[in-house]
């Protein structure tokens, strides 16, 4: 397990190289999470399940089970928030206490899995053009720039819907800029700020503008984009 930051946000991100054994499994999870893990037909999401409930365990040292609500979404230990992401057996958990934080949203794209051709389905006209500046100015592909996007309205999403129960898509938020704050010769770091066009949750009516970051990954040959959104008491 490493810790990656997303801005301030820390992801604990495990990969399927690094071998979580059976017995391992089985004495960590609770019975309840074993069953449901071992009832899925793929062994990638299997092994993202168990693997993902693997991390929280570690990381929380609960031995409760992590129940759904009914929306099917995770709950989480009464001291905590969370957020999972997992893509082709990456698995990424982030936990924050809850009595600063009301909830937080996780996303990891594989941008080569992007096609420009999304981009009707994900975006206004404002956001297209803001997306290839970005991708001019700092070298990056459209594709790369529209992954940041949709990894950050998905993360939105994640962060806002346990609050208001309410589905929103992503036309439903307008990003207004995206920003690279730091880049070395392996990462990319930035910012993405957009505006709700929607009543999203009690506190989040629409124009409210919401902040998250973005960060690239590469692991053991993959590159993935990293976005995190957090929302405070």
């Amino acid at each position: 397990m490493t810790v990656i930051y997303c801005g301030p946000i820390p992801i604990h991100w495990l990969a399927p190289t690094v071998n979580v054994t059976e017995p391992v499994l089985r004495y960590i999870l609770s019975e309840d999470e074993w069953t449901k893990g071992s009832s899925f037909k793929a062994q990638r999401r299997r092994d993202e399940f168990l693997r993902s409930r693997y991390l929280i365990r570690r990381l929380t040292g609960t031995t409760e089970s992590l129940r759904q609500d009914d929306h099917g979404a995770p709950t989480w230990p009464d001291q905590w928030t969370g957020s999972i992401t997992h893509k082709d057996g990456f698995v990424g958990v982030t936990l924050l206490p809850s009595e600063q934080w009301l909830s937080v949203g996780i996303d990891a794209e594989d941008p080569t899995r992007m096609r420009p051709e999304f981009a009707s389905r994900l975006t206004n006209a404002a956001e297209v053009a803001l997306l290839q500046m970005f991708a001019v100015t700092h070298g990056w592909t459209f594709n790369a720039a529209l992954t940041v996007l949709f990894g950050f309205k998905e993360a939105l999403f994640k962060a806002h819907f346990p609050l208001g129960k309410r589905h929103f898509y992503f036309l439903d938020a307008a990003v207004e800029s995206l920003t690279v704050t730091h880049i070395d010769n392996m990462t990319t770091r930035g910012q993405i700020t957009a505006r709700l066009l929607i009543d999203s949750t009690p506190t989040t009516p629409s124009g409210t503008i919401v902040s998250g970051h973005f960060t690239s990954v590469t692991d053991t040959g993959r590159s993935f984009i990293l976005t995190a959104l957090a929302l405070p008491r």
